[in-house]
């Protein structure tokens, strides 16, 4: 998957299934996308925060997108600050809170990096082992796109199987997988309700969400609330 800022639950049950992930980040960064803004409860109310970027584009690959030098200092503090005041009477707030902080206050030029601190201090966090590559490090012909790519990483990391997003079902077929002796899965989430600072639930926040309103047990509950298909 493409490294994105504090994603979603859903992100991270797919982590969890899987032994490696691989963050694709040499490919084309997509505009009004993921990859640098998500949502949270500010004011009681799903809010959408955005990492401010440097000429993002969709001929630029993730890996080359730089996060604007001067915005983003004054969009870190804001964010903050806003986190703090919607989110300080939270149960796990002081539990991740300064971690939250800490990595928003590094420097950082390209938002690939920022987004997969992200992922891995939350993956800390959620107690999620599994070994991370980044894309841009195995060698893989950049002519090879879709199916043909995935299955070229699969073969230089010695895997058995490939598990994927629901969304990849329209893309890749279980049979052309297995003629290459690949198993392929695609995670099925469950959307499990948990209490939020809000009078209704809302689906599909950032992670940030959930790890600052539910406890280590309930966290281990949504991360498990998936299956294989």
């Amino acid at each position: 998957m493409q490294p994105y800022i504090f994603p979603y639950i859903g992100y991270f049950q797919l982590v969890h299934a899987s032994d490696v992930f691989i963050s694709l980040e040499n490919v084309s960064f997509i505009k009004q996308g993921w990859i640098n803004r998500n949502k949270v409860i500010l004011n009681g109310s799903p809010t959408l925060f955005t990492v401010p970027l440097l000429k993002a584009s969709s001929n630029r690959e993730i890996c080359q997108t730089r996060i604007h030098p001067d915005l983003y200092s004054k969009w870190q503090k804001g964010f903050i600050k806003s986190v703090h005041q919607s989110y300080s009477k939270s149960i796990n707030f002081n539990s991740f809170f300064f971690q939250l902080k800490d990595l928003l206050e590094r420097e950082y030029e390209f938002i690939n990096d920022l987004a997969l601190d992200s992922i891995k201090i939350c993956m800390e966090y959620l107690g999620i082992s599994s070994k991370i590559y980044q894309s841009s490090s195995i060698e893989v012909a950049a002519e090879l796109k879709g199916s043909q790519r995935i299955l070229k990483f699969c073969e230089k990391l010695r895997a058995s199987d490939y598990i994927n997003h629901p969304g990849g079902k329209d893309l890749y077929s279980k049979e052309s997988f297995k003629t290459n002796g690949i198993d392929l899965h695609f995670i099925k989430s469950a959307n499990t309700p948990y209490t939020q600072m809000s009078q209704t639930f809302h689906s599909n926040l950032s992670i940030l969400d959930a790890i600052f309103n539910c406890s280590k047990n309930e966290l281990e509950v949504l991360l498990r609330n998936y299956e294989l298909v």
